[in-house]
């Protein structure tokens, strides 16, 4: 996976995910890259919450869950998308189901979009 990643970028990653107390990662739908394939995320030690892929609850009600959990601990959140700029903008699927959830989240919250590089845009989107 570290192909994907250049080495410079791969250790800020790190740095993001290792100080975390809580990685809020997800179960990918079918072409989406599964966080467990990087190393890096496979050995975090500390806990991993795994947003399911399927009988979602609302987003903004797992957004409340999620602040009372893990509101007093450093927390990172992995995001799944189709395609990411390097401004920050993500296009997921159409449904707005993660768009929701992270506008209900804390802005201090660490993010890391997941793609893969084909579908990382240099340009805006």
């Amino acid at each position: 996976m570290s192909s994907k990643v250049k080495s410079a970028d791969l250790a800020k990653i790190k740095i993001l995910i290792y100080s975390s107390e809580i990685l809020i990662s997800y179960s990918p739908l079918g072409d989406e890259i599964s966080p467990t394939e990087f190393p890096v995320i496979k050995n975090f030690v500390g806990l991993t919450i795994t947003v399911p892929n399927k009988n979602f609850p609302h987003p903004f009600n797992y957004a409340i869950w999620l602040k009372k959990y893990c509101s007093k601990r450093r927390t990172t959140v992995l995001i799944p998308g189709q395609r990411f700029d390097l401004f920050g903008t993500r296009h997921g699927r159409g449904n707005g189901w993660y768009d929701r959830l992270l506008s209900q989240l804390p802005p201090h919250w660490q993010r890391i979009g997941v793609v893969t590089k084909e579908n990382l845009i240099h340009s805006r989107l």
